[in-house]
């Protein structure tokens, strides 16, 4: 469900955002919003995406369940063959950092 909020603009032409920020907040949880990505649309519209900075441990952990955990070391312990798409991707990695 899209919920429209019309942001007028103050006497100096400067549009305030903090009540639409709450609103964001709340809805994400109580995350701090650290920013916002401000995109146009085709039909003109100005979409703000806010941005969530996520705590550095959180965002770099991956907890496994026994079963991918398997998986994982088996992947690592023989590798599986290379595959024509990770052997183009090399040839042409190599081509763009051939030495001139």
């Amino acid at each position: 469900m899209k919920t429209a909020i019309t942001l007028r603009p103050d006497a100096k032409g400067r549009v305030g955002i903090n009540a639409l920020a709450r609103q964001l907040q709340d809805r994400l949880g109580g995350q701090t919003i650290s920013g916002y990505t401000a995109e146009v649309t085709a039909d003109g519209a100005i979409l703000l995406r806010p941005r969530v900075e996520v705590d550095a441990q959180e965002a770099s952990t991956l907890i496994l369940g026994a079963e991918d955990r398997e998986a994982f070391l088996q992947a690592l312990a023989s590798p599986p063959p290379p595959g024509a798409a990770l052997k183009a991707a090399a040839r042409a990695h190599a081509r763009a950092t051939r030495r001139r």
